[in-house]
């Protein structure tokens, strides 16, 4: 809850807005006083029970849907839309139970219960609804603050909104926040779950209006549209407030910085050029040379986007998307003329037009608030492309390209062009987000309509100009469902972890990174060299120079000297590794993951290489550690499989306990599972272990066994492994949860 500013005693409660307000401010706060009565109504209706939650929502999002100047059209309503559609009726409870007798001194506390709720619900979710969405914590404080701004409106509840979340987040990045207080941040934002955070977050905004006072002046949401610009600008606010390290650069007598080696060229609004074979082929090794990447996957992203398609990259975490997205532009187009550059978005599930494509903020200037255009990272993404004045629309056309100049301090670089890449695509509403921009995407020639000070105009889009976006197939959890109209304008390819086959390469780059990472730590005993690295006598990586059209093998490992602990360690985690990824597809990333944690643990204890029993420990405690939680959401039949493999030694006992797991499997679907995650593995000469005839008569014949021949190679069942204590009792915890 906020003070008044400088209220009398005959003021209202929510006072006019002062006189040298914009109209479009003066007409929000009007319609906000004037839609209050019926949303009283309704949200009472509901809390009584006399309606239920599906018809309330359809209710309120019928009479809201005319105007947003609650900034309920996106995010909130789809919030209400997935708790009456895809909750049951506890949701429904627990919610009216929240809204009852809601006010400005209990807010923090129903947020923090509502969103202990929620977490609960998302846990549980995932092993009953896998498939469905479901409401993140998160969202608990601006659903019921929001709802308790307008039953408690005498109060002035603060709204935590997203955009002022994340205006807070910009303020604290650059140091500008008042008084400290008990602010949580998380990616750059405030983090608002308990009444602790919430509390926070008002002391902080009064502080804000206290060393400011003509912010408050502006309007009873002054610090609404205030931290909405600070968000929208802050990238302008990071380059003016960036500390030189004394605190204050106002009375900075250094010389003034060189100016710019560099300047912006004009060239021409062409295409996007196809690339000489010869270029293309050295632009897939240089991309193999840091993510393992089949060529063929690199080509047909590559056909994609000359051809003048915008491309997905769809795939599970950790095999190296949003790299492949920042790296496959510059690489591959890094000629004589300069290659592409790009600005990555991370989507949210709080992303809105706003985000993308751009809004009207205020801005206060000598107790003054004006209103101008902040662009979303579409459009402002698109205008860095072109030799624009982007206050004059009326000069957009024709426009003229130009290169951008990136400054990565103390160099520069020129691109002929910057594309956008969005990361985590899946997490937002990508349809609401887009909104008219799918139209411009689709037909660059009509351009894409930005918000103007006299409306709106048309935006010209590069005809080399594409957007990448990454998706995480894994997470569906957070999958939001996507339109048939935003899939025909983007090409979906989908990514995969490196076969089995590619194990050499895949192994050489996870050692290089991974030895990388701990030079630091190794007190010498790692060098690092600019075409590979060492570890003593234990390992050498080195690139491979060999000029062999497709090469598969961009680095490659050599082993010294006779096997040691912490190399058959190493192997054996290897094979573990590809057992996991039986059921969990995981990427590159998380091999590197465990490597280093298996690693850096000797190197921290001073283990000696023929310390056995201390790199066993350091073994199981690496996949305990960093992959084990990530197993949690595995199904019961999958988790007891890596259980049998963990606890049997030879292939014949292997193959014995998982029959009969198999043939305990009273339901089809998971018998299924298992089969076709079995027959999706391929030999060294990519032929699957498991035929698919075979494979159908397996699902089709609850009694037909699998060859042990066949599930040695798959299960790497043949080969040595030892016991994994930490690793196994977590499992376990995991298996026992899930079949309660």
């Amino acid at each position: 809850m906020l003070p008044p500013a400088e209220a009398t005693p005959d003021s209202e409660a929510i006072p006019e807005p002062p006189p040298y307000l914009p109209q479009r401010r003066k007409t929000t706060d009007t319609h906000r006083r004037q839609l209050l009565p019926e949303i009283q109504d309704m949200t009472g209706a509901f809390v009584r029970g006399k309606t239920a939650l599906g018809d309330f929502h359809q209710q309120l999002a019928a009479y809201l849907a005319s105007t947003n100047d609650w900034g309920t059209r996106n995010l909130f309503v789809a919030t209400l839309d997935i708790l009456a559609n895809q909750y049951d009726q506890e949701a429904e409870a627990v919610l009216r139970s929240t809204l009852d007798g809601l006010n400005a001194t209990n807010v923090g506390t129903r947020i923090e219960d509502f969103s202990r709720f929620l977490e609960r619900e998302k846990i549980a979710r995932r092993h009953t609804h896998p498939l469905s969405q479901v409401v993140v914590p998160g969202r608990s404080a601006l659903l019921i603050s929001l709802f308790a701004s307008w039953l408690d409106p005498e109060e002035n509840v603060v709204v935590a909104r997203p955009s002022l979340r994340d205006g807070l987040g910009v303020l604290h990045a650059v140091g500008a926040l008042p008084a400290p207080a008990n602010l949580r941040f998380t990616r750059g934002t405030v983090v608002v779950t308990t009444a602790e955070d919430y509390a926070a977050v008002c002391q902080t905004i009064h502080a804000i209006g206290e060393r400011s006072p003509p912010l408050q002046t502006s309007s009873p949401y002054w610090y609404e549209a205030f931290l909405n610009w600070v968000h929208d600008r802050r990238d302008d606010i990071y380059e003016l407030l960036r500390d030189d390290g004394s605190g204050d650069d106002r009375n900075d007598t250094s010389a003034p910085p060189s100016p710019s080696a560099l300047t912006p060229r004009l060239i021409p609004d062409a295409p996007l050029p196809a690339v000489p074979a010869p270029r293309l082929h050295e632009g897939i090794r240089a991309i193999r040379r840091h993510l393992l990447i089949a060529e063929s996957l690199i080509r047909r992203i590559y056909h994609a986007l000359v051809l003048g398609q915008h491309v997905i990259l769809s795939g599970p975490p950790g095999i190296g998307k949003t790299e492949l997205a920042r790296l496959l532009p510059q690489t591959l187009w890094d000629s004589s003329e300069a290659g592409y550059t790009v600005r990555i978005a991370t989507a949210t599930d709080e992303w809105t037009p706003r985000h993308v494509i751009g809004g009207i903020v205020p801005v206060t200037e000598g107790g003054q608030v004006r209103y101008e255009i902040a662009y979303g990272c579409l459009a402002r993404t698109v205008m860095e492309n072109w030799d624009m004045d982007k206050d004059r629309p009326e000069t957009w056309t024709p426009p003229q390209r130009r290169t951008v100049i990136v400054r990565r301090d103390p160099t520069e670089e020129e691109y002929r062009g910057r594309w956008l890449v969005i990361d985590e695509f899946n997490r937002a509403p990508i349809d609401l987000a887009l909104g008219e921009a799918l139209t411009a995407i689709g037909n660059e020639a009509g351009g894409l309509q930005v918000p103007v000070a006299q409306g709106t105009a048309a935006l010209p889009i590069p005809r080399d100009f594409r957007i990448i976006g990454t998706l995480n197939t894994f997470d569906r959890h957070f999958l939001n469902q996507m339109s048939e109209a935003l899939k025909r304008r983007f090409a979906f390819i989908d990514m995969q972890p490196p076969p089995r086959q590619e194990r050499p390469a895949e192994q050489a780059i996870v050692l290089r990174k991974s030895l990388e990472h701990l030079g630091t730590i190794s007190q010498g005993a790692i060098t690092i060299t600019p075409d590979g690295c060492r570890w003593s006598t234990l390992v050498e990586v080195s690139a491979e120079t060999a000029e062999i059209p497709g090469d598969r093998f961009p680095w490659r490992s050599q082993w010294k000297g006779p096997p040691t602990p912490v190399r058959q360690g190493f192997e054996e985690g290897w094979r573990l590794f590809e057992v996991m990824r039986l059921y969990r597809p995981f990427g590159t990333a998380q091999a590197i993951r465990w490597t280093v944690a298996y690693f850096g643990a000797g190197l921290l204890d001073g283990l000696s290489l023929e310390d056995e029993v201390g790199w066993r420990r350091a073994l199981g405690m690496a996949f305990a550690d960093t992959l084990a939680d990530q197993l949690q959401i595995l199904f019961p039949d999958e988790l007891e499989s890596l259980l049998i493999y963990l606890r049997t030694t030879s292939s014949a006992d292997f193959a014995s306990a998982y029959q009969s797991m198999l043939a305990r499997l009273t339901n089809p679907r998971r018998r299924s599972a298992q089969v076709i995650a079995l027959q999706s593995i391929k030999d060294r000469h990519e032929q699957p272990y498991l035929s698919m005839d075979e494979a159908r008569r397996i699902i089709e014949d609850d009694q037909h066994p699998i060859d042990e021949a066949v599930l040695a190679p798959l299960f790497h069942a043949d080969q040595p492994r030892g016991r994994l204590e930490c690793l196994e009792e977590r499992l376990e915890r995991f298996f026992f949860e899930r079949t309660m």
